[in-house]
Order: structure tokens, then sequence, then C-alpha cells
């Protein structure tokens, strides 16, 4: 049962989750079968592939570009996160 990197196809971007691979036991519907636990970058733990991309569109941020001035040479990126917060970042392109 050891921890291994995983990227998850519809989320190509995401980067730091992990998954655990586990063999169902011999009493249960599929015997000898393996399955994954996902766990994510803060380690919250999933059982299915549908509730980390539930939990990755909740909790990702959105990146909104908006031109708030012109100046020659800068590109300007604003986050609004899920909470509201702001993030204004002036990138110099040399």
């Amino acid at each position: 049962m050891s921890s291994e990197a995983w990227k998850n196809e519809s989320y190509p971007d995401e980067q730091g989750w992990t998954r655990k691979k586990f063999i169902r036991g011999s009493h249960t519907k599929n015997p000898d079968k393996p399955y994954y636990v996902f766990y994510s970058p803060d380690g919250v733990r999933f059982r299915s592939i549908v509730k980390v991309n539930e939990y990755i569109e909740k909790h990702k941020e959105k990146n909104i570009n908006i031109t708030i001035a012109n100046v020659p040479n800068t590109k300007v990126n604003i986050t609004i996160n899920n909470s509201g917060g702001t993030h204004i970042r002036w990138l110099d392109n040399h």
C-alpha cells in the first residue's frame, strides 16, 4: 500500500495529488481486485475520481484577466479566489 504521485486527466494542471492502491479482500464482491484512494495536496481523502473532480471544481481559483491599465510590455493577472480574496500581479514582458 504505497503512495504514488497521481495526475488527474480531467485537470492536468492540478499538482500534488497522490493515490494509494489497495487490494479488495476475498469476502468482497470483486475479490483480489485493486481499488484506489486519492489524496489532495492538503490531505483530504477521496474514494472516487468523481468526488475528486467535484472537490477540484469547488476549490479551484478563478483567474480573470481584466485590462485595468495599458502599460507597455506589462501583463496584469487578477486572481479572485472562492472566499473573495483578490490578488493582482503585474508581469513585465522583457
